[in-house]
């Protein structure tokens, strides 16, 4: 415990730091990004960006996993573009989802910190 007396915060997964984890987060989300990108057309996987705010919310935090989440948002915003489907009615829907679990996930992370200082 620091001298403060609260205690130290830690990732919700044991032995890991917060800053490994949203290093992690950064990544899948980013690779996800890219592998999608590099498709193209053939293949839309902008639903799986959900991954960047859901790994984030195993750090317990509120701000990483908003952040991810608006890196998420982001970029379900611009891979219509590769993908072909800017625009469309599957575009809005892929980006209405990215943002639902962006919402949940840092409702979520904001009740585990809360709790967590208490």
């Amino acid at each position: 415990m620091p001298d403060d007396g609260l205690p130290v915060r830690t990732c919700l997964i044991p032995g890991w730091s917060g800053r490994r984890l949203l290093a992690v987060s950064v990544a899948l989300t980013v690779g996800t990004a890219a592998f999608d990108a590099a498709l193209g057309p053939n293949l839309v996987l902008i639903g799986l960006l959900i991954v960047g705010p859901c790994s984030a919310l195993l750090s317990g935090r509120l701000v990483p996993t908003a952040a991810m989440g608006a890196a998420a948002i982001g970029l379900a915003v611009v891979l219509g573009l590769p993908d072909g489907i800017w625009g469309m009615t599957e575009h809005v829907v892929f980006i209405a989802a990215v943002c639902f679990v962006t919402l949940v996930a840092t409702v979520a992370a904001a009740l585990i910190q809360l709790l967590g200082e208490r």
